[in-house]
């Protein structure tokens, strides 16, 4: 999880990266470790990394203080933090003086930082309900000022994904591939992130092609293996792969037998839900 304007080394990334391959307790019990470690030290960068560590633990009241306090000597980055937390705060759709609030301060912040794309990523988010083609153009301006900057381009694969569900207007086809396309260049700059794999994968499906889905959302599961949309996709991949007029007999069966193996799974950890019944019938 790449922070843009702080240097973070491998360990730290690690820790802000849902710790591909171990579960929710593991990934607690190793955020609490890495919170022992750096409460002792007090340079910028490790406060931060302390601070959204603090985040993962469900204690954003820790997080902001450090936020506030790195603000009161002249931190960029915890200004964004803070301008991120706020927006997540917030009823973008409804709350228009909130919006109004944080679009000022997303203004004052661009004009501090003028070449740091994620300005761009909020002016999108506080668009995106009242003006999806402006939202659109503000996630292509952080491309703008950085194309390798992952979130964009997973943003931009949301909107086309919204558009392709509304399917009103005629180019479903389009928007989804163009969806698919945003994923993965999103997952491919951003491969720690499982959940752009798993929106890969979403979208790989309902275009046809369950095969790439299951590579996805394979490596979806790799990153974070409790997951329970991406096993219940992945499920519903491989059933697709068993009804495939391309496949011989023989491999239709065998994807037969995984797809109820996946289905089995999600019902063995209770995580019941009528797909999954549905899906062994």
């Amino acid at each position: 999880a790449q922070m843009h304007g702080t240097a973070t080394g491998p360990g730290a990334r690690l820790f802000l990266a849902d710790q591909p391959g171990t579960g929710a307790g593991g990934r607690t019990m190793h955020l609490g470790r890495a919170r022992r470690f750096l409460i002792r030290r007090r340079g910028p960068e490790d406060r931060l990394i302390l601070a959204e560590i603090d985040i993962r633990l469900g204690r954003p009241d820790r997080a902001i203080d450090i936020w506030r306090q790195l603000e009161e000597e002249g931190s960029s980055e915890a200004r964004y933090r803070l301008l991120k937390h706020s927006l997540a705060d917030i009823d973008v759709e409804t709350d228009s003086d909130a919006r109004a609030r944080l679009s000022a301060s997303m203004r004052d912040f661009r004009d501090n930082q003028p070449v740091d794309p994620r300005s761009y990523m909020i002016e999108g988010e506080l668009l995106r309900y009242e003006d999806p083609e402006a939202a659109r153009m503000a996630w292509r301006g952080a491309l703008v000022m950085d194309d390798r900057f992952a979130p964009a381009w997973a943003r931009l694969g949301d909107l086309y994904r919204e558009a392709w569900e509304r399917g009103a207007d005629g180019y479903g086809e389009s928007w989804i591939e163009a969806a698919a396309d945003s994923y993965i260049k999103a997952a491919t700059l951003s491969p720690l992130k499982g959940r752009y794999r798993m929106y890969a994968g979403m979208v790989e499906r309902e275009a046809g092609r369950p095969a790439r889905a299951i590579a996805s959302l394979t490596g979806a599961l790799a990153l974070s293996r409790d997951d329970v949309e991406a096993k219940r996709l992945l499920a519903l991949s491989w059933t697709d792969l068993a009804y495939s007029s391309e496949l011989t007999p023989e491999a239709r069966t065998a994807a037969a037998g995984r797809a109820r193996s996946e289905w089995m799974g999600l019902l063995e950890r209770g995580k019941r839900h009528p797909f999954d019944v549905i899906g062994l019938c």
